[in-house]
């Protein structure tokens, strides 16, 4: 028999919602699921998807973002908001230097945050919306013509808001969606969970969370005998 050729096919809301649903006996298989039901489903989701982005794993969140300096401009917004930024470094004609991350408290202790030159650390401002970056020295006249900053950050995972969304999460987090889900929604329909609901959620989170690290690989060369 032929294979199917599918190998990353995406969860949509409403099916994740029904089948956590039906984990708690809180829907019936092959009904349609009503539009409060669905609703009550999406705000959960939405909450629970926030709690695990700041649990720091989900490397497909990684970003590398771009900061081009204009002269004598320190702060830039980085266009989104994100959970965390890693590290930064700045390019110059192909060699790149990397840019150390400063608190508040050791930007506030800078003497002059007007210097300008070429940045060698920065700021990170994040605030309820968006995040800003914030250069030090100030870029100069040439480091604007020839540098770039580039900045690896942690981005918020994409709220769902509909039942027919994908969720911006890898198809291999689906079971774990659905049974920690169930766990969100039974106290709203006073429903007890079963034991083996329950492990296995916990189970299912912690395996894809463990998966989810980011890990050092050290080369050692074999010594001959």
């Amino acid at each position: 028999m032929a294979l199917s050729g599918v190998r990353d096919q995406a969860y949509t809301v409403t099916q994740v919602v029904e089948d956590a649903l039906l984990k708690i006996y809180a829907h019936e298989a092959g009904q349609t699921l009503d539009a409060t039901a669905l609703a009550g489903g999406i705000r959960a989701l939405r909450n629970m998807l926030r709690t695990w982005a700041v649990d720091g794993v989900h490397l497909w969140l990684d970003s590398e973002l771009t900061v081009t300096p204009v002269a004598s401009t320190a702060t830039y917004a980085l266009g989104t908001r994100a959970l965390e930024v890693k590290q930064a470094y700045r390019r110059n004609n192909g060699s790149d230097m990397p840019i150390r991350l400063l608190t508040r408290e050791e930007y506030n202790r800078l003497p002059n945050k007007t210097t300008e030159g070429n940045p060698y650390a920065l700021w990170v401002d994040r605030d309820r919306t968006t995040t800003s970056v914030t250069l030090y020295p100030v870029p100069s006249t040439a480091s604007a013509a020839d540098d770039v900053i580039y900045v690896t950050c942690k981005l918020q995972i994409q709220d769902v808001t509909a039942g027919a969304e994908d969720i911006d999460v890898p198809p291999e987090w689906s079971e774990a969606l659905v049974y920690n889900l169930a766990m969100r929604l039974a106290p709203d329909y006073l429903t007890e969970v079963r034991q083996d609901v329950a492990g296995m959620a916990m189970e299912l989170y912690e395996l894809l969370k463990a998966q989810d690290r980011e890990e050092s690989v050290f080369l050692r060369p074999r010594k001959r005998s």
